[in-house]
């Protein structure tokens, strides 16, 4: 069978947005807002999403935003996501492996697919959007619609984020459109924010201790000249200045006779510990938020340690796929069958799910109880000590 047969085409619905008309392009795109990565604007931001009468998401959006943007957050979210979008998997229809339809998600939309509904792990309530419609009649393309234009508990979108008053609704409930008519898949919940608003926390105690650490080393972490004078002309003085102002691009001064020049070295060199400290501290508690675990990030000495926490890592990955066969089975595939894809009955499954884990290393015997034989193991064969040896 050719993959043409699996599909039927597009199927166009009435007041749907035609081919090349996604409602993402008409959407208006803002400056990102410079909100500051403080804990009272935080907190201040979660009560405004969850207001219950005029709920708002702008400013939580963007300290998301930021805190995606660090370097430890961002290789924990890649750890997760090429875990998942490498995992093999195959569609089966009535219980039997169908790779004509497996063929038809072996797309490069699908692992961006993949990688969106982990992002609604992270970010809470998303909406998908498909892509433009090929002249196969498949689909090429999933975005996330863009945030600030969607409002959650509305169910609905708006062009403007400055105006959320002018929005499209769309549901489920009769006489409305469908998601699937405005080609969007709703993943996650309104009323849960994800597990951002925990990992945003740690990233603003990081930056903190980073800021920190940089103010204290001007301070500190430099040794810094001092000089000595009896002189009291302003003129002198000034020379004095621009000389110790420029000492440390120069390497020398030239002084007078009765002038005193001494390098002060800071006496407490770790000062330093308290800031990495703490910053190592957000790291992991933002590695557990996201993988359940330090080891796959971290250096770790001791190989059970390292045993241990890879166990996690494969546990978390586990879930994760199995999260992501429900929403595969249960939204997308209904959704490409609503849209011409001949996928009637089909299910995915991931193959890494079905590995058996490695067997437990056996336990050691328990201690022969007193009047009984000790149990031995194989006796070893003794070498043979040849005679002509000296001793």
């Amino acid at each position: 069978m050719k993959l043409s047969n699996l599909l039927k085409g597009f199927k166009a619905q009435d007041n749907t947005p035609e081919k090349g008309t996604r409602h993402s392009r008409k959407a208006q795109k803002k400056s990102p807002d410079r909100i500051k990565m403080e804990m009272k604007t935080l907190r201040q931001a979660i009560e405004n999403a969850l207001d219950a009468d005029n709920p708002d998401r702008i400013d939580l959006i963007g300290i998301y935003e930021n805190s995606v943007r660090d370097s430890h957050v961002h290789a924990q979210l890649e750890i997760a996501r090429n875990k998942v979008t490498s995992s093999p998997f195959v569609l089966t229809r009535n219980g039997s492996e169908d790779e004509q339809a497996t063929e038809l998600l072996r797309r490069e939309w699908f692992e961006k697919f993949l990688s969106i509904v982990l992002d609604s792990e992270m970010w809470g309530y998303t909406l998908v959007e498909a892509g433009d419609i090929n002249d196969e009649g498949e689909f090429v393309d999933m975005i996330t619609f863009p945030r600030r234009n969607v409002l959650p508990f509305k169910k609905a979108i708006c062009f403007d984020s400055d105006a959320p008053g002018n929005n499209i609704p769309y549901s489920n409930e009769e006489g409305t459109l469908k998601p699937e008519d405005f080609f969007f898949i709703e993943l996650g919940s309104a009323e849960k924010l994800g597990s951002l608003e925990l990992i945003a926390r740690e990233v603003i105690w990081k930056n903190f201790a980073r800021s920190d650490w940089s103010q204290a080393s001007e301070k500190y972490g430099m040794p810094y000249l001092s000089i000595k004078t009896d002189t009291t002309d302003k003129a002198e003085l000034d020379r004095i200045e621009s000389m110790a102002a420029n000492f440390a691009a120069n390497g020398y001064v030239i002084t007078d006779h009765d002038d005193e020049i001494e390098i002060k070295q800071a006496q407490n060199t770790d000062f330093y510990k308290i800031y990495l400290e703490n910053s190592q501290y957000c790291d992991e508690q933002i590695s557990k938020c996201i993988n359940g675990q330090t080891g796959s990030s971290d250096e770790k000495s001791f190989v059970g340690s390292a045993e241990v926490h890879e166990r996690i890592l494969n546990d978390f990955h586990a879930a994760r796929l199995r999260r992501c066969t429900n929403v595969v089975n249960n939204k997308l595939i209904p959704f490409l069958v609503y849209h011409g894809y001949s996928l009637d009955g089909c299910k995915i499954k991931f193959t890494d799910l079905e590995r058996k884990p490695a067997p437990d290393p056996k336990e050691p015997e328990p201690p022969a109880q007193p009047g009984q034989p000790q149990a031995r193991g194989p006796v070893k064969k003794r070498r043979a000590v040849s005679q002509d040896l000296p001793w």
